[in-house]
């Protein structure tokens, strides 16, 4: 016999945390900007350059200089993990599921 008051929750479902998406999007913008104009790859300020330096602060070109190329790469990411971490703190991925908000979660 099944248990009365057995609490059950819904399965996992898909969802995009748009804080995280938000920190990604300086990264993709400055890579796709730096690609059209220099190229993807090759000598010089390419696109495949920029996402490089962007996530570790280390260019071939320029060397290392993290604190001022952190800020268009790792540093808003970063910032949108914490955001997402804190909303999941406080509940309001959770009251935003209970609103039957689709897909989007913070």
């Amino acid at each position: 016999m099944a248990a009365k008051n057995k609490k059950h929750r819904a399965g996992r479902k898909f969802t995009l945390p748009l804080a995280v998406i938000a920190g990604m999007t300086p990264l993709v913008y400055g890579t796709v900007d730096h690609a059209l104009k220099n190229g993807l790859v090759g000598p010089g300020d390419t696109g495949y350059d920029y996402f490089i330096r962007s996530l570790t602060g280390y260019s071939p070109n320029y060397g290392f200089k993290f604190g001022y190329y952190a800020k268009w790469g790792l540093l808003p990411i970063v910032l949108g993990l914490v955001v997402h971490k804190g909303a999941n703190m406080f509940g309001l991925n959770r009251a935003l599921a209970s609103a039957n908000v689709p897909i989007i979660r913070l």
